[in-house]
């Protein structure tokens, strides 16, 4: 009886600590937040330096940024030498503002505009709406832009995730065949620029409201590809520019409520080709029952993310099956890529 008892509050402890964890587990959303927005990343790629110097380029209290420091030293953001100085990690080096696979622009989106958000979860989940009392996506989006430095955060930030998932979709899909695509709401055109780049007797379309333009144009001609792409402004609930072989959507129906996700895919199906045109999404789909593994876990994450910032949602494969037929298309297939996203291709009904 004695060592059951024992090994009862050995287990106790053990789930003790890891909801603890969970719960106490924003404050490394807000540090690597504060270290990005500082620029501490940048400062340390230039070589070692103290807590002092690191506070005078910052302009922080000296205390409080050895204090940050120690934080991110317990992430593994950085280390600290035998001679009290900070250097980088290789982890560390990926919140860099230019490096390839930085996730600056995610630790400053969700640090910033999405951290407010989150804090509306309970009203989220008790009204149904999001966390701007149901405003239409829309609002939260021009929200999102009307603001200059915090439309480039934004839009940084899906530049990120996107070039994290690029190449996998690239590894399990093909694009062959394809002459002319349109990357529909495509933000900066990192999707369409990692398609253009692996097949270069393709064109592109880059499609998406007229103050994304400028940026996408930029990382269009960075990326090598501007000489074969369209920039056209517009708005997807109006129209999409056709004809093209295929429209391509990355991350942009779980944004949207159903009705509003019906009009988006009824335009694509518009402007492809009848016959042998494709409408792709690049989207999560939901498992039909979660289990407690780290794929599900990121599954709900983002689905619970798109309930309370814009009132969207992850779907189940049924669920894509009847937006596209609404919209007068026809699931195909599902092609699961190594990041956990999908190709999620739908043709004429």
């Amino acid at each position: 009886m004695a060592e059951q008892t024992k090994a009862s509050g050995s287990n106790s402890d053990v789930f003790q600590a890891k909801l603890m964890e969970m719960v106490a587990a924003a404050w490394t959303t807000q540090t690597l937040y504060v270290a990005a927005k500082l620029g501490v990343p940048e400062l340390l790629a230039a070589g070692p330096l103290h807590d002092g110097e690191l506070a005078q380029a910052t302009g922080a209290n000296v205390r409080s940024l050895a204090r940050l420091m120690r934080a991110l030293v317990a992430l593994e953001i950085c280390i600290i030498g035998p001679d009290g100085k900070y250097q980088l990690t290789a982890l560390g080096s990926y919140l860099r503002r230019d490096v390839p696979g930085s996730v600056r622009g995610m630790a400053l989106h969700w640090g910033g505009q999405l951290w407010e958000m989150w804090g509306h979860l309970l009203d989220s989940v008790m009204t149904g709406r999001n966390a701007r009392s149901g405003e239409d996506p829309s609002a939260v989006f021009a929200s999102f832009m009307g603001d200059s430095e915090q439309a480039a955060i934004f839009n940084q930030a899906m530049v990120n995730i996107t070039e994290a998932v690029a190449e996998t979709v690239l590894r399990a899909y093909d694009f062959g065949g394809i002459a002319r695509a349109v990357d529909v709401g495509g933000g900066y055109g990192a999707m369409l620029c990692a398609v253009l780049r692996a097949y270069p007797a393709m064109r592109g379309v880059l499609f998406d409201l007229p103050q994304v333009i400028p940026g996408a144009r930029k990382y269009l001609d960075d990326g090598g590809v501007l000489p074969r792409c369209e920039l056209i402004e517009g708005s997807f609930f109006d129209r999409v520019p056709g004809p093209a072989n295929a429209c391509i959507l990355k991350s942009i129906i779980h944004d949207w409520p159903d009705d509003r996700s019906v009009e988006i895919l009824h335009n694509c199906a518009m402007a492809v080709n009848p016959a042998r045109g494709k409408v792709l999404l690049v989207e999560h789909v939901m498992p039909a029952r979660i289990e407690p593994t780290a794929a599900h876990r990121r599954a709900v994450h983002g689905d619970l993310n798109m309930m309370v910032a814009t009132g969207g949602c992850e779907r189940t494969e049924e669920e894509f099956k009847a937006l596209f037929e609404r919209a007068g298309l026809r699931l195909n297939r599902i092609v699961p890529t190594d990041s956990g996203y999908c190709v999620i291709e739908a043709v004429g009904a």
